[in-house]
């Protein structure tokens, strides 16, 4: 009811958060909870920060959406629709008067009765021909308001367009933040090998470790 209530007089009401919003602040409140010194934290941060982002261009998309296209969209129905219909309705009614003047017309057996139903019908046939080129005047002005609409369309794809777009280099930045500071090593045992990312300082301590396991094998007395 409050959504109608807004919308019926066109006022704006204080933003809520949208959903990529409100789990960008659950992952920003664990993230700080976590701490941005922890590797966890810091991860939880970066990947809200991109979220929120996520939910402002949603937000510009919707509210673009909105106004470029769902509100002339809205207008014509609410204006110029409503209007043909009604114009239509009274055309429908002239049309069953004329009927009905064409018929009392038929049946008048006396002189003064046929003449009084073609004076009848002369008038009823002349409101008609008006509410007629009145209802086809109308109805000529769809083909314009179609053609608006159109352009409404166009628009609506091109924002959805960019709002992707947007989201995707959203994404794509956060990934390589995300895998800043990992580099790819390969193990090999045996025939097979597996590939695992590694943060840089894990990798400097993993080859000292195996340069000094090197040394161990090849030296025995000296490690002893």
């Amino acid at each position: 009811m409050e959504e109608v209530f807004y919308e019926k007089l066109e006022l704006r009401k204080e933003s809520r958060l949208n959903n990529l919003e409100q789990l960008a602040q659950a992952m920003n409140d664990a993230g700080n909870e976590f701490g941005a010194g922890t590797p966890y934290g810091s991860a939880l941060l970066k990947i809200a920060q991109a979220e929120f982002k996520l939910g402002a261009g949603e937000r510009d998309f919707i509210n673009s959406c909105a106004s470029n296209t769902l509100l002339p969209v809205r207008r014509f129905l609410e204006g110029d629709m409503k209007t043909i219909q009604r114009e239509r309705k009274v055309l429908n009614t002239k049309r069953l008067d004329l009927d009905a003047a064409k018929s009392r017309l038929r049946k008048a057996k006396s002189v003064e009765a046929q003449g009084n139903a073609e004076a009848d019908l002369r008038v009823i046939q002349a409101e008609f021909d008006k509410q007629a080129e009145i209802t086809k005047l109308l109805l000529e002005g769809i083909q314009t308001a179609h053609n608006n609409h159109l352009k409404c369309l166009r628009d609506f794809v091109e924002s959805q367009m960019s709002f992707y777009a947007l989201a995707h280099q959203h994404m794509a930045d956060l990934q390589r933040e995300l895998s800043g500071g990992y580099t790819v090593t390969s193990s090999n045992t045996g025939s097979g090998g597996n590939t695992i990312a590694v943060p840089a300082t894990q990798q400097t301590v993993l080859q000292f470790s195996s340069t000094s396991a090197s040394k161990d094998i090849i030296n025995p007395s000296d490690a002893e």
